[in-house]
């Protein structure tokens, strides 16, 4: 039997904290569309159940028109049961009761039970009134196949945990073979104690620079009482951030042939952050802004952040005459910063005299 976790689709994000409205939307139509095919690559393949560790939406308000593509990609795949976990970022309520698809299943703020023939899929909601209590109702029989979902950040203590949390010291012991969980971005598993794992599928597309790296969902196979698991890469895109180390560099030319060597070979289907670092001169243009436009073309979105950190001549700003050495003296002389303030003030005026953007 196949079983599918994912989770943290957030479909409906406003993703304008990376990228321009336009950019924006056409990515966040990519979320939902990854989530159809997720629907659909299920159905095809004959996977029995996909466990929806949280956070299928980014918002509690959720548009009639967002809900309905979801219900409908469910509908479409109905010898698959969708497993639906909500998580911190989801609406209590998103799907009315009439709408549900029979093969669309909730876990409560209870312990809920699925069973799939000797496969069991236990699943919980974390809140205020049950962090507590719900390690000690958790029913699982040794000789099944045993899958548990819940959705918050992973702690070990023998106290009480924040609510939000999932305490996997209380955990273990309890014949879970695989605990499925969301909240944490990036694929990551490990050992939960002698006999299970338990891992993060991360979410199916990064949406911003933040979420670098593969994204996919875990395929389960549950098989005369054994459990394997495999990641599968799923995105249409890939966000990517690389490091240009840029230190000595004399201009522009030199920034613009060291960002060039580091996006070789990168698809153009992708979305490329470059970050510059090292030490420049404070005279050093480095053009950022034209930087960032002539990559633009070769890549579905290119952005460029600028962490290069001034290499100051003290001696030199001594008895220099120009605004920029004035301007050093005047922010080196203030003992209300620490040496890390002045360097960033002094980068930010630097950059804003030379007419540079200075991203913090």
């Amino acid at each position: 039997m196949k079983i599918i976790h994912c989770a943290d689709i957030h479909l409906g994000s406003a993703l304008t904290a990376h990228f321009n409205k336009e950019v924006a939307d056409k990515r966040n139509n990519e979320v939902t569309l990854t989530f159809e095919r997720l629907a659909e690559a299920a159905r095809s393949q004959g996977v029995r159940a996909v466990i929806i560790a949280g956070d299928l939406f980014d918002q509690k308000s959720v548009k009639k028109s967002l809900i309905d593509t979801v219900l409908k990609a469910i509908a479409g795949a109905p010898d698959t049961d969708f497993l639906y976990l909500k998580g911190n970022h989801d609406k209590d309520t998103p799907f009315p009761p009439e709408d549900m698809p029979e093969n669309l299943k909730v876990f409560g703020t209870d312990w809920t039970y699925f069973d799939y023939g000797d496969v069991t899929i236990a699943g919980v909601r974390l809140t205020k009134e049950n962090c507590a209590s719900v390690y000690g109702t958790l029913n699982l029989k040794a000789g099944r196949t045993n899958i548990v979902v819940m959705h918050g950040k992973l702690v070990r203590t023998s106290g009480k945990a924040p609510e939000d949390a999932v305490n996997i010291l209380k955990l273990a012991g309890k014949n879970i073979d695989y605990l499925a969980l969301g909240d944490y971005h990036a694929y990551q598993k490990d050992k939960l104690d002698g006999r299970g794992i338990y891992c993060y599928s991360g979410c199916l597309e990064g949406r911003g620079f933040d979420e670098f790296g593969e994204k996919g969902y875990v395929l389960l196979e549950c098989k005369r009482g054994n459990i394997s698991d495999e990641f599968v890469p799923f995105a249409k895109r890939s966000v990517i951030v690389l490091e240009a180390d840029i230190s000595g560099a004399g201009g522009q030319a030199d920034i613009e042939k060291a960002i060039g060597t580091a996006v070789q070979g990168i698809g153009k289907e992708n979305l490329v952050r470059v970050r510059l670092t090292g030490l420049l001169s404070p005279e050093t243009y480095k053009g950022i802004n034209y930087l960032t436009q002539k990559f633009a073309d070769r890549f579905y979105y290119f952005g460029i952040k600028d962490e290069t950190r001034v290499k100051i001549d003290y001696e030199a700003c001594k008895d220099g005459v120009s605004l920029k050495s004035e301007f050093i003296r005047t922010v080196l002389a203030d003992a209300s910063l620490d040496e890390e303030q002045k360097e960033h003030i002094i980068a930010m005026g630097i950059n804003a005299l030379m007419g540079e953007r200075y991203e913090l």
